[in-house]
């Protein structure tokens, strides 16, 4: 894996290797107050399982801490696609993991993994590619479904604390309108004093732009 940062010109200003003797996979960049989250998978070893990765960079590219985990609780790959840094400075960072698992996790400033959840439904894929902290300690966290085993797909919204506790969750079955899980990445949070919305784009035939509301609260 190789992280390059480039000047508004597109001049280097420094490029640095993150070395293994498996795979490595680089997926999502946060900008932090103090430098850069890189968010991927790395293979220890070869013929072992990717492991989900956070690793954070100063901004001079300098490695600070490196973070593995299996995310899949033992039960294949993991791998780190989407993450925001909170209020408190942490890191909430999701993705997938085994072969149909959601992933979600905190790690904080020093990167100890305080919490991890997973989201599953047997006969699925799912994956989280989008998070909004709606308040301080707050996470509107949508997880997407491809029901291999019915023609529709699903969307399954949480709200989670800060402690990784579902506070709430609502599912809407999308009949006939799958949401495959690559697609999900064209997902987008709107958060108003008393709503939230989600638009996204599901094919039914064609495809077409989905919005859903719920009430903030």
């Amino acid at each position: 894996m190789c992280i390059v940062k480039l000047d508004r010109d597109f001049n280097i200003l420094w490029n640095r290797s993150i070395y293994s003797s498996g795979y490595t996979i680089g997926k999502y960049i946060i900008g932090t107050n103090d430098g850069y989250i890189i968010l991927g998978a790395i293979q220890p070893y070869k013929g072992t399982f990717m492991q989900g990765a956070a690793i954070s960079l100063s901004v001079n590219g300098n490695i600070q801490w490196k973070t593995l985990s299996n995310f899949g609780y033992n039960k294949g790959r993991s791998i780190l696609i989407y993450g925001i840094e909170t209020q408190s400075n942490a890191i909430i960072a999701s993705g997938y993991g085994g072969h149909n698992y959601a992933v979600l996790t905190k790690i904080n400033k020093n990167g100890k993994i305080e919490w991890k959840k997973s989201f599953s439904i047997e006969g699925s894929n799912s994956a989280i590619y989008s998070i909004l902290e709606v308040s301080k300690g707050r996470y509107i966290v949508p997880v997407f479904i491809d029901n291999f085993s019915k023609e529709k797909g699903m969307l399954s919204i949480y709200m989670i604390n800060e402690y990784g506790k579902t506070l709430w969750n609502k599912t809407i079955d999308l009949e006939n309108c799958q949401i495959y899980r690559d697609d999900s990445k064209n997902l987008f949070i709107v958060a108003s004093k008393d709503k939230i919305t989600l638009f996204t784009y599901c094919s039914k035939g064609k495809t077409q732009l989905l919005m859903i509301s719920l009430k903030r609260y």
